[in-house]
């Protein structure tokens, strides 16, 4: 996006954090680390990422 952000959709659903943890293995994928977590952000759309 214009601003530096990634738009990333998921299939998984936002409970029990299972959305986040997809969230991370796609971003983890795409930087080609081995690990992605987030930060800040876990409860709404716009989230944080440190790998």
């Amino acid at each position: 996006m214009e601003d530096g952000a990634l738009k990333v959709k998921v299939a998984a659903v936002p409970e029990d954090g299972k959305a986040n943890e997809e969230l991370c293995r796609v971003l983890a994928a795409y930087f080609g680390v081995a690990r992605v977590e987030v930060i800040a952000g876990k409860t709404g759309t716009r989230k944080m990422v440190r790998y």
